[in-house]
């Protein structure tokens, strides 16, 4: 008698036991789908980097999975400096992010492209950047277009409930095409169809950012 009180006991604790497996395997998946739905789904954004040189710029950013997301920034140079200096032109880059976190924050990883057209010259310096002698700019006006890919890193901090502040460094490769003119009292086409080629920063982001 007592065996079967013991077997019977046992039995009903497997079964609540069974019971209660049954029920945490079934509200876990709820709790994840949950968990993403609380995410952050998208985000608008400036750089106040290309604010600071009065170029008009616009980031849209939309999730794709719960470590994913989809960046699009464009920018808008339209017109010449009181100096001067020429530097208007039209540039887009779409951007994958793979965030190491959760999307909109933390650390993340990214791969992107680049398209632009731009028409640049009249600019008197002295820079050399990458060991590129940038001094022609300021004899020459080129008109062209650019497009390259690179990879990015960057950085998100959450300031408050829908805003964030971001940073990102981008490394790649961009290739040009143009026509370059020679400046002075008279314009003159100077070389047709010319190109080039560069490796080294194709990117650099300090963004402020309103996330939905």
């Amino acid at each position: 008698m007592i065996m079967l009180l013991c077997a019977a006991q046992y039995a009903s604790q497997a079964q609540e036991a069974a019971s209660r497996q049954e029920t945490a395997a079934q509200q876990t998946p709820v709790t994840q789908k949950e968990d993403a739905r609380s995410l952050p789904k998208a985000a608008l954004k400036t750089n106040v980097i290309y604010d600071a040189t009065a170029t008009i710029n616009l980031g849209v950013e939309f999730a794709l999975a719960p470590k994913m997301t989809m960046d699009i920034s464009g920018d808008l140079h339209p017109w010449v400096l009181p100096n001067g200096w020429r530097l208007t032109h039209y540039l887009v880059q779409p951007e994958l992010r793979f965030w190491l976190k959760e999307r909109f924050q933390g650390h993340f990883f990214a791969v992107n492209v680049l398209g632009a057209t731009y028409n640049a010259g009249n600019i008197r310096n002295n820079f050399h950047i990458m060991g590129k002698d940038m001094s022609a700019l300021g004899r020459y006006r080129l008109e062209g277009v650019a497009y390259g890919a690179g990879l990015g890193y960057g950085y998100a901090v959450r300031v408050a409930k829908h805003l964030n502040i971001e940073m990102e460094i981008g490394l790649g490769y961009i290739g040009a095409e143009f026509d370059a003119y020679r400046l002075g009292e008279k314009e003159s086409l100077y070389a047709q169809n010319s190109t080039a080629q560069y490796f080294g920063p194709t990117k650099g982001a300090l963004n402020i950012v309103y996330i939905f």
